[in-house]
């Protein structure tokens, strides 16, 4: 395949592909949370991980 032929795109056409509601993004910090929350949420994705594995 010949990667550097130009590649002709309808511009006129609007990509869906990209499209997301504005009201659906965040712009706040993300929360806080302790040393100890943070450590049970890594055990729970380990567990996830090798639960889906097996």
């Amino acid at each position: 395949m010949n990667f550097n032929a130009p590649v002709c795109l309808p511009f006129f056409r609007k990509s869906k592909a990209y499209s997301f509601p504005k009201p659906h993004i965040g712009y706040r910090k993300p929360r806080a949370i302790s040393t100890e929350q943070w450590e049970r949420a890594g055990q729970m994705t380990i567990a996830n991980n090798t639960a889906k594995r097996n």
